[in-house]
């Protein structure tokens, strides 16, 4: 870990050899320089008298020798982001390695999972990460990993007559999905007078995988709120002269009566078009009653 650092050094007497840390390394203990004594032994460069036998020179591992590799993931403020975190605890000495992994609800698209700390060519008193197996030699630039989100990390979601009507993000990971009540349904409350129409991707509790949260009380999908008729969607049918009204009274979306000629009259429609449906109209507030042919 330590190298001679007069390399014209000689072993005559009273030649002085200095010693220096290697890259990577600092002085520990030990003697940093020596002469040749007498006795052909290495001694301390003092000045006693006589020359004490000299102590090993040692260099230690320098604990923050690379930076944090934090910044590599754009972390911590995460811009841009990256999807990756770090997978293991750095070791910024020399040798070190980190690792990174992909965050849930994200995949590999490209880069290395590991790096490690090897001496900066640039400047050999600092050190920098770079790709695994390339700390020795030639050095390979690190790639650090990217991510991207999963496309269908949560599944397809659907409300019982609702509609979808927003989708920021399809079934990735913080997509939000709003509903709403079909045309001719009302939202059913339930007891706290809460109807859960907003939901958002996130991660099942062992982040295995995603599931839809109401963005309210993060309750899960199968407490969506649910939708049911409106009871006068349509609005309350009158009868013609000589016409009466028959089988019907709900008016909500569906709902069909019919229509009979009181005594004395006789019907002026043809067989089959006496029946009237509940349908949407033009306000998708309010129905309206149509015959089978639509009209």
């Amino acid at each position: 870990n330590a190298y001679i650092a007069n390399v014209g050094a000689h072993r005559d007497l009273r030649s002085v050899v200095r010693f220096a840390c290697l890259p990577g390394y600092e002085y520990a203990s030990g003697d940093p320089s020596v002469v040749c004594g007498a006795d052909g032994l290495w001694k301390r460069a003092d000045q006693t008298t006589p020359l004490l036998n000299s102590e090993p020179y040692r260099c230690e591992l320098v604990r923050d020798f690379c930076p944090d590799p934090s910044p590599l993931l754009g972390l911590p403020q995460r811009q841009p982001d990256v999807g990756a975190r770090l997978a293991s605890t750095p070791v910024l000495r020399l040798g070190g390695t980190v690792a990174f992994e992909c965050l849930e609800g994200y995949k590999p698209v490209l880069g290395q999972s590991e790096a490690v700390c090897a001496v900066d060519v640039a400047d050999s008193t600092r050190g920098r990460w770079v790709r695994a197996g390339a700390e020795y030699g030639w050095q390979a630039e690190l790639q650090p990993l990217r991510c991207t989100l999963i496309q269908n990390w949560c599944p397809n979601v659907t409300m019982r007559h609702g509609l979808m009507v927003s989708m920021t993000h399809e079934n990735y990971l913080r997509s939000v999905v709003e509903f709403e009540c079909a045309v001719g349904y009302q939202p059913i409350l339930d007891p706290w007078g809460r109807a859960r129409a907003s939901f958002q991707c996130l991660h099942n509790p062992w982040k295995t995988a995603g599931m839809w949260l109401s963005t309210k009380d993060n309750a899960t999908t199968d407490k969506m709120m649910a939708c049911e008729l409106t009871p006068a969607f349509c609005p309350d049918p009158t009868a013609g002269v000589g016409v009466q009204l028959t089988e019907g009274n709900a008016w909500s979306l569906g709902s069909t009566l019919r229509m009979a000629c009181v005594f004395g009259f006789t019907p002026n429609v043809p067989p089959g078009m006496d029946e009237l449906t509940c349908a949407a109209g033009p306000d998708p507030a309010r129905g309206q009653w149509v015959q089978h042919d639509g009209f």
